[in-house]
């Protein structure tokens, strides 16, 4: 009896360390760069990923502008996006470069141009490995 008694809790401490919390290492925190270039005249709305992954909005009325973050390492996407002012728009032809930096490397990157009436929005997107 005892030998079985000894069996059963062995299989019970191994059954318990199999079921571990651990799955791996934590996910890093992701050193992210948002940046606008370009030479778009009017004001412009910005919206970009906080470091929850929450989407921010901020306003430039000139080009470049640029914002660091640090993005948690659960946060599976980022956005960066762009869009013209009512009230102060640019000009036709007018553009603006979009770029998504991790650490000092561009991931993402595309342009958008103002058409007739100095009107753009446009947004890209990177999801992280």
């Amino acid at each position: 009896m005892k030998k079985i008694s000894w069996a059963l809790a062995l299989l019970i401490m191994v059954t318990f360390a199999a079921c571990s919390s651990d799955d791996g290492p934590a996910s890093q925190n992701r050193n992210m760069k948002y940046e606008l270039t370009g030479n778009y005249s009017g004001e412009i709305t910005v919206i970009y990923s906080d470091e929850g992954g929450n989407q921010q909005i901020a306003e430039t009325s000139s080009l470049p502008w640029s914002k660091s973050v640090t993005i948690d390492g659960d946060v599976p996407v980022v956005v960066l996006g762009v869009g013209n002012s009512v009230t102060n728009p640019g000009n036709e032809g007018e553009t603006t470069v979009l770029k998504i930096y991790s650490g000092k490397r561009v991931v993402e990157e595309s342009s958008v141009t103002a058409i007739s009436d100095g009107y753009m929005n446009f947004s890209i997107t990177y999801e992280f490995d």
